[in-house]
């Protein structure tokens, strides 16, 4: 490996045990160090000798404080973490009734088992005439789908921010994140479109990417998004 690259993962670990700037303490450390040569240099001046004393303290009640502060701080967004993991994916599981309830609301139910992108389907289908529909009664049935999609959004947000304070754990990096990133970016453009009215972008892209963001994020959501259900499965599914 890359010197630069140890030092790189040497720096980034320091600095996810302390919350001030690991470079200050360094700062401290050299003049600290500095005063001790002068104190030598000057025949024992007692000034320095009593800087470098006083930096040293300084340094170690600080650094120690630091440190367990932060131990504090990080249980605590590992906590908030680990609870909004299960609020991301339970949103995502709830999507999966939305999309069957939005389409029972417009169609009336007939117990017909349907895959996710099949109900998405039938939700955004835009001949909304030939149901004896308003465009507007229409895009709120639409709109109603939709907030779970914001609700997933925001949750995935949420998840992304705190991972930031995880630099040196690889369980909040990686692909997880990435996934993450991209779920928080589709759902944003997905309502984008709705917002221009652009319902068959909708469903092409809940269909497609949001399904598969979803699934790379919580594998154990795939059978879910891939099997044929009804709204009386859903307990199961959920």
């Amino acid at each position: 490996m890359d010197i630069k690259v140890k030092l790189k993962n040497v720096y980034k670990k320091a600095q996810s045990k302390v919350s001030a700037p690991i470079l200050l303490y360094v700062i401290l450390c050299l003049i600290a160090v500095l005063c001790f040569i002068f104190y030598k240099i000057c025949t024992y001046d007692k000034i320095f000798i009593n800087i470098f004393y006083g930096l040293v303290s300084s340094f170690v009640v600080a650094l120690v404080t630091d440190v367990a502060n932060t131990q504090t701080r990080n249980k605590i967004y590992k906590k908030n973490f680990e609870i909004i993991i299960g609020a991301v994916k339970v949103e995502c599981a709830k999507i999966l009734w939305r999309a069957a309830s939005c389409a029972e609301r417009r169609y009336g139910s007939d117990e017909e088992k349907r895959t996710f992108s099949e109900w998405v389907s039938l939700v955004f289908d835009e001949n909304y005439n030939e149901d004896e529909l308003s465009y507007s009664e229409y895009k709120d049935i639409c709109f109603e789908f939709i907030v779970g999609i914001l609700l997933i959004k925001e949750k995935a947000a949420q998840l992304i921010n705190i991972s930031k304070c995880f630099l040196e754990n690889k369980n909040f990096n990686g692909e997880f994140i990435y996934e993450l990133k991209g779920l928080k970016s589709i759902c944003f453009s997905i309502k984008n479109d709705f917002d221009n009215s652009k319902f068959e972008t909708c469903e092409n892209k809940l269909s497609k990417r949001f399904t598969k963001y979803v699934v790379n994020a919580f594998p154990e959501l795939e059978e879910s998004f891939e099997k044929r259900y009804n709204i009386n499965d859903l307990e199961a599914i959920i």
